[in-house]
């Protein structure tokens, strides 16, 4: 039920893929509480793994895309400043120099 309430948009296939992972983990613990505590310990960890690494990509991510916009930056500038006074050139004239 919490997968099921996690999802944002429901369907017959995610109900019908919710209630067969639910069905085969009925059938894998069986009322065993060692087999029911790893698995709960396994999404422990899976969650504080998400929680821990994704913020930290992002962040490690958004430090590689500022280094390359530093050193692409001038000339990027420089182009859309030739390419917005050759197109006022061509809208204004009508025609290409």
């Amino acid at each position: 039920m919490f997968t099921y309430n996690s999802v944002p948009q429901k369907s017959r296939y995610i109900v019908l893929g919710v209630a067969v992972v639910a069905l085969f983990l009925t059938l894998w613990l069986r009322g065993n509480a060692w087999k029911y505590a790893t698995l709960v310990g396994l999404e422990s960890f899976v969650a504080v793994v998400a929680a821990l690494a994704f913020p930290i990509m992002e962040m490690i991510l958004e430090q590689i895309l500022n280094e390359k916009m530093r050193k692409v930056g001038e000339k990027v500038r420089a182009h859309s400043e030739r390419l917005e006074s050759y197109y006022g050139k061509v809208h204004v004239n009508g025609d290409v120099d």
